[in-house]
C-alpha cells in the first residue's frame, strides 16, 4: 500500500524515536538510563523490541498525533498526551513535538 502524498504530510516524523524507546540510546548515561526505563515500561505492559511491538508503537504515536488533543507550550510546542494499552496494562504516553516532528516522549506507569 502506497501513502499518498497528502497522508505524508499528516503523518508525524518520528526520526530515531522508536530505538530510544526500546533502550537503544546512545551519549550520555541519562540517555542511556532513559531509554533502558523506557524498555522496561513497555515490557511490563506487554510491549517487546520485536517487529509487532515496533508496529504498535509507530500506529499509537502516529494516532495520538492526529487525534489527541493539543496542549500548546509556552516554547511552541504541542504536548500529546494518550494511553498506550499493553495486553499486561497500560502507560500514560506524553508526546512532545515541534510542528509534526516528534521532539520527545515520557512514559509515565507501568510496573
Amino acid at each position: 500500500m502506497r501513502i499518498s502524498t497528502i497522508s505524508k504530510a499528516r503523518l508525524p516524523i518520528l526520526g530515531q524515536k522508536l530505538n530510544y524507546l526500546f533502550g537503544k540510546a546512545t551519549g550520555s548515561v541519562h540517555n542511556i538510563e532513559r531509554s533502558t526505563g523506557m524498555l522496561r515500561q513497555l515490557e511490563s505492559i506487554g510491549i517487546f523490541d520485536n517487529q509487532s511491538g515496533n508496529a504498535y508503537l509507530r500506529e499509537h504515536l502516529i494516532q495520538a498525533y492526529k487525534t489527541a488533543k493539543a496542549i500548546k507550550q509556552s516554547n511552541g510546542r504541542v504536548l500529546r498526551e494518550s494511553l498506550l494499552m499493553g495486553p499486561n496494562g497500560g502507560l500514560k504516553v506524553e508526546s512532545i513535538l515541534e510542528k509534526n516532528k516528534l521532539i520527545t516522549i515520557m512514559l509515565k506507569g507501568g510496573k
